[in-house]
């Protein structure tokens, strides 16, 4: 029984050695191939920014592979040492597309002709890298929740944000902090603040981005001229860009209303575009009515100004054609004691 076993212990060992031997062959075939960029349906493309943990950069560091690459033949490349790190001082080390080229031959030799390299690589040795998509998914993460308390729609766009931001210290955190507690839909402005285990901010990097804001607004159905009474048939909602309003739009409570200029047909109508209809208006006739502390006296008078209820207003008596103010008490009275 012994025997047995050995023997087959034996046969393992042997299908264990072709198979290495097969798969050695394989990635010797695939190695011999990284250097046929035709052939090679892979590459290494090199960021644009990294941060370099030892003393010297690897290509694991500064690129990742793209495309079918074998795990054991990025396992092998991405070890390769290229060249001596940053110093350790927050400084960043910039290397343009042609030095970076002319390195990336001399350390890969071969391999370096299926490298697709930016315009600028950017390192930095420690710390952390925060890279512009991850930048923008925190605007939109801390800015959501007070973005919808605006009601509507909202979306965000055109971000104005850094490239990249390298923090100082593996531990520090980033944070968006806007100018305004309340923000507004267009444009806001905001912080990114890198702050330390003690919460302390180290340093702050300005940024914006435009909200949109889409919610219903009362507009005017038809044109509407000015000091003329709103009626419900000449209002209509319409789906606007809280982002492009010029003002605070009516929310269609109040009233009666009558518009204090022009306004188009399908134009916001604003708060401001607004006034209470006036009880008495300007040319229409009024009982004047004078009261004493003994007598009262009744005449007609014209009205010479608009004024809503308690308000004063200029009159004239129709009878003396002489001016006095008054306070008007409803539509067809005014009173002067």
């Amino acid at each position: 029984m012994p025997r047995i076993l050995q023997r087959i212990w034996e046969i393992a060992r042997k299908k264990a050695l072709l198979a290495a031997a097969v798969w050695t062959l394989c990635a010797a075939a695939v190695a011999a191939a990284a250097v046929t960029p035709n052939d090679t349906p892979w590459r290494i493309a090199v960021h644009e920014a990294a941060v370099i943990t030892g003393d010297t950069v690897t290509l694991g560091e500064i690129a990742q592979p793209m495309g079918p690459m074998p795990d054991a033949l990025w396992q092998k490349l991405s070890a390769t040492e290229l060249w001596p790190s940053p110093e350790a001082d927050g400084r960043s080390m910039g290397v343009n597309r042609d030095k970076l080229e002319q390195a990336l031959e001399h350390y890969l030799g071969d391999t370096a002709q299926l490298c697709l390299l930016p315009d600028r690589l950017v390192l930095r040795r420690g710390g952390t890298l925060v890279q512009q998509d991850e930048l923008a998914s925190l605007v939109v993460k801390t800015l959501t929740p007070r973005a919808r308390a605006l009601g509507g729609e909202v979306a965000f766009r055109d971000y104005r944000l850094p490239d990249k931001i390298f923090l100082k210290d593996s531990t520090d955190t980033l944070v968006v902090v806007p100018d305004d507690e309340k923000i507004q839909p267009g444009r806001v402005s905001f912080w990114f603040e890198e702050r330390d285990l003690r919460g302390e901010t180290v340093r702050k990097i300005s940024a914006s981005v435009f909200l949109d804001c889409f919610k219903d607004v009362m507009v005017a159905a038809e044109p509407v001229n000015r000091n003329t009474p709103l009626t419900p048939d000449m209002v209509t909602t319409r789906r606007i860009n809280a982002a492009f309003l010029k003002g605070e739009p009516w929310d269609g409570m109040g009233g009666p209303w009558r518009v204090t200029r022009p306004v188009g047909e399908n134009q916001p109508l604003y708060k401001d575009d607004l006034e209470s209809l006036p009880l008495v208006r300007r040319g229409e006739a009024v009982e004047l009515v004078f009261e004493g502390k003994f007598v009262t006296l009744r005449t007609m008078a014209q009205a010479l100004d608009d004024a809503g209820p308690g308000e004063p207003v200029r009159v004239r008596n129709m009878q003396s054609q002489q001016e006095v103010y008054a306070r008007v008490r409803d539509a067809h009275t005014v009173v002067v004691r």
